[in-house]
């Protein structure tokens, strides 16, 4: 039997571009708390263009608070947008790079 544990905010993926395949999901410390974060690498397509069906990687990060989980936001814009979109490619360089680009409100 399958059992739904925990159900995580919308990804940031979703809506911007079409679902492909999620890659892998890491618990690591991101934020440097000493709880474990959730980091999730997918890939999607743009569905247009020359490129159209070239799947790209999209990074989540899901920070743990006292009541479960919230979206990182503002740490995935910086890890998938502008000039940091393609610095990664493995789930242990997006984990690193979360953390190399991590900063606290």
């Amino acid at each position: 039997h399958s059992q739904v544990m925990l159900v995580l905010p919308e990804f940031y993926g979703n809506g911007r571009w079409s679902y492909y395949d999620t890659r892998g999901v890491a618990y690591e410390d991101v934020d440097g708390d000493g709880r474990k974060d959730i980091v999730v690498l997918a890939r999607y397509v743009t569905g247009i263009g020359p490129g159209a069906a070239e799947p790209f990687a999209v990074g989540g990060f899901y920070l743990r608070t006292d009541d479960g989980f919230a979206p990182a936001r503002r740490l995935e814009e910086r890890v998938n947008g502008g000039d940091h979109a393609g610095d990664w490619e493995t789930l242990d360089e997006l984990v690193a790079l979360g953390r190399a680009r991590y900063q606290p409100r």
